[in-house]
């Protein structure tokens, strides 16, 4: 009988996790599999230590770099050729510019910032924000320093 469970429990609990990895569209990859022209861009934005661990992704078709520097959590994207993305870099909401807070406090009223990344593209640099309030789906904000919407 405690047989049976156990092997009924097992086959639950590979169901549940087969049917959340089939939702994720991320692959870990190991760095010998990441193409030469995105290692060196790579390298060519971060001289960071040997020592830093760095985790490998391919995500919606690009690659992804995730590690930390500096104390933050870096995520780099590539196109598989090699060109460069977006460097996306994890914030305090107390770290935004005067004018993004003014921005959400007067916009946004009673939401409360949960999340911050300052997003760094060809196109130009802002902040994403997650703003949160009971009862009500976050919202998600991109502004520039100076509080443009993006």
């Amino acid at each position: 009988m405690m047989k049976k469970q156990f092997l009924l429990m097992a086959a639950f609990l590979c169901a549940i996790s087969m049917g959340f990895t089939a939702c994720d569209d991320d692959e870990d990859i190991f760095y010998a599999n990441v193409p030469n022209n995105i290692q060196n861009n790579f390298q060519d934005l971060f001289s960071i230590a040997n020592n830093v661990y760095v985790k490998w992704e391919k995500e919606h078709g690009l690659y992804k770099a995730e590690f930390w520097h500096e104390g933050r959590q870096v995520e780099v994207w590539f196109q598989p050729d090699g060109t460069w993305v977006r460097t996306e870099r994890d914030l305090s909401p107390m770290e935004l510019p005067e004018a993004v807070k003014n921005y959400v406090a007067h916009n946004y009223p009673g939401y409360r910032v949960d999340d911050v990344d300052f997003v760094e593209t060809p196109a130009g640099n802002y902040y994403e924000l997650e703003l949160e309030k009971n009862g009500t789906r976050d919202i998600i904000l991109r502004l520039t320093v100076d509080a443009t919407p993006v």
